[in-house]
């Protein structure tokens, strides 16, 4: 390949097709929490890397603990 080429899965290359989602629980959290509060992380929430089918994108979808495969399911059909 070209010498000032990234290498095939290369960081740079990865983060270009990576889009963050969060799911609407933890979004809907994020609302109303207190302003005082807003700053810190969430500790009970996790994160999950999903790749679409073609395999273009990656999608971090940012989820609570207490999300089921239900809701993930539903949430990955509704941004595709």
């Amino acid at each position: 390949g070209a010498a000032g080429a990234a290498p095939q899965g290369s960081e740079e290359q990865q983060r270009s097709k990576e889009i963050l989602v969060e799911t609407p629980g933890l979004a809907a959290l994020q609302r109303v929490r207190p302003a005082e509060e807003a700053g810190a992380p969430i500790s009970d929430c996790c994160s999950l890397r999903v790749r679409s089918e073609s395999g273009e994108r990656t999608h971090e979808l940012r989820m609570l603990l207490t999300d089921t495969i239900g809701d993930l399911r539903q949430h990955l059909t509704h941004i595709r």
